[in-house]
């Protein structure tokens, strides 16, 4: 959390997660999320804190930028790889890694062709153990 911020949790209106107030110093994170949700919200709205104010026409770009750079905090690649190799579909997953579907979904999306070529070493791995066995 950047210095001087606080964080406040209250009922915030539909479609509104979180928010950030560079003139208070304040990020208000919506009470009715669950643990996963706050977590994210959280995550999305310090970094807003961190990255400052950004002009209205770049907005849309900034929440798509910092949407997807909380999914990669939130999913290290290692712990994806883990989860994916173990459970047997997205929902499974995203339990094993403590986030919602659709942080998990996001970060699939973004992966690196690093990342990518990574996970599929992985499966071939994985299917040539089982050819084994």
């Amino acid at each position: 959390m950047p210095e001087g911020w606080r964080i406040i949790h209250r009922p915030l209106p539909a479609g509104r997660r979180g928010t950030c107030c560079w003139a208070t110093k304040t990020i208000t994170i919506d009470s009715s999320l669950d643990s996963r949700g706050k977590r994210f919200a959280l995550l999305h709205e310090t970094l807003h804190a961190v990255r400052g104010p950004v002009a209205p026409y770049n907005r849309s770009k900034e929440e798509v930028a910092i949407n997807r750079l909380a999914a990669k905090i939130l999913i290290p690649f290692e712990n994806l790889q883990k989860a994916l190799a173990e459970q047997t579909n997205i929902w499974e997953a995203a339990e094993a890694l403590d986030v919602e579907v659709e942080a998990l979904q996001l970060r699939l999306k973004t992966l690196t062709s690093k990342e990518k070529k990574q996970l599929e070493k992985g499966k071939q791995n994985e299917q040539h153990q089982e050819a084994v066995l």
